[in-house]
């Protein structure tokens, strides 16, 4: 029975926003509308074509292992990356989805661009910070990045335009890793120094795994651009002194999209599926669903509540101050002409404004959202 009264606590622990509210319908009009591809309103040309798969009347074949049961996450998540062939740049480019593979590169040299860059040119004026023990003269660089849920190193070169003096790699699969270190070995001119590192990041603190000398001096920027769990979090602080409190902000954003009752728990297209084991979330943290990406993705992940998300973040002194689609960021970057450049000279669009990212690609990027916080109240020297 409904009660009289409304509910409303005099004491609330929690903000009133993190309570789940159903989606309405102006919203879910709202958010069809945001998955249309500006690309074919920008410049005609580009993707004047709708996606050109074959039509499927349901989702694309049951991911594996998706219950309960069976190996632990991480491993199944470890077994499937180690298990992806190096097919080299040539092969890449017949992939299903080099539309969406290029654009998601692109992004996260946007992003880097725009949140890392700025915290890593600061850091590298104020050499008080870092001592410099045993060292005749000040390096030209002290910046140091920490890169979570890293993969084959595809992102090395990014981060070689940042001036940077250090890279940690960490991430869950040792085959990665080593292609990782074997690209970055195979640099003609190393800009950085790099260390690699397999392991599970979320299990347990990086401070109790990686050896005292990788976590001193600090990180400066901490990527989490590609991490597996699809946060595409980048967190920038000017005097990290430990990684501790970061990595309790590691969670998927919620991806809010309606499963009509009655009906199997997934939706997609051609490209992607998500499947859901339940309906509802039994708790804050811990609701497992199954991503599939065609030829990239086939493994379990996780969502929460947003307002939980604000909430953990603000205990650990991060105060958010940017959280966007990878829609709204593209319908703002693209128009600055280096980032214009770039969507040519990496493979976004050709040199006619023709991309291969078709509509069912771009739906599919709306899966990423990035996060960005700064340490804000408390002090830098807090676990």
């Amino acid at each position: 029975r409904k009660p009289s009264i409304p509910y409303a606590p005099r004491n609330r622990i929690t903000p009133p926003n993190s309570v789940l509210i159903p989606i309405t319908a102006e919203e879910l009009h709202r958010l069809a509308e945001s998955h249309r591809n500006p690309l074919r309103k920008s410049i005609p040309a580009r993707l004047a074509h709708p996606s050109q798969r074959p039509h499927m009347s349901n989702s694309p074949p049951p991911p594996r292992n998706h219950n309960d049961n069976g190996p632990r996450n991480e491993v199944v998540v470890a077994q499937h990356y180690n298990a992806r062939p190096e097919v080299g740049k040539a092969a890449r480019e017949h992939s299903p989805i080099i539309g969406l593979k290029s654009f998601n590169n692109w992004m996260k040299a946007v992003l880097i661009a725009n949140f890392a860059r700025p915290t890593i040119r600061e850091t590298n004026t104020r050499p008080e910070e870092v001592e410099f023990v045993g060292l005749k003269k000040r390096p030209r660089f002290i910046a140091r990045v920490l890169d979570l849920g890293r993969g084959k190193g595809g992102d090395l070169g990014k981060w070689a335009k940042s001036d940077i003096a250090g890279y940690v790699g960490v991430g869950i699969a040792d085959v990665s890793l080593d292609q990782a270190r074997e690209r970055w070995a195979g640099q003609r001119r190393k800009a950085f120094d790099a260390e690699f590192f397999a392991m599970d990041c979320y299990s347990r603190p990086l401070e109790d795994r990686l050896p005292p000398s990788v976590l001193r001096p600090p990180f400066h920027v901490v990527s989490i651009l590609s991490a597996s769990s699809r946060v595409n979090t980048l967190l920038a602080a000017h005097r990290v002194q430990t990684v501790l409190n970061l990595l309790s902000l590691l969670f998927p954003h919620l991806y809010r999209k309606k499963i009509p009752e009655g009906e199997e728990l997934s939706f997609g297209n051609t490209v992607y599926t998500i499947r859901f084991n339940r309906r509802t979330q039994p708790h804050t943290f811990g609701h497992k669903y199954w991503l599939y990406l065609a030829d990239a993705v086939d493994a379990p992940e996780y969502i929460m509540q947003w307002g939980a998300f604000v909430s953990l973040a603000a205990a650990y002194g991060r105060e958010l101050i940017y959280r966007e689609d990878f829609h709204t960021i593209y319908e703002r970057e693209q128009e600055p002409t280096e980032f214009r450049q770039l969507l040519t000279s990496m493979k976004v669009v050709d040199s006619r404004g023709k991309s291969a990212l078709d509509q069912d690609q771009w739906d599919a990027a709306s899966m990423y959202r990035l996060v960005f916080f700064f340490q804000s109240s408390f002090d830098d020297n807090m676990c």
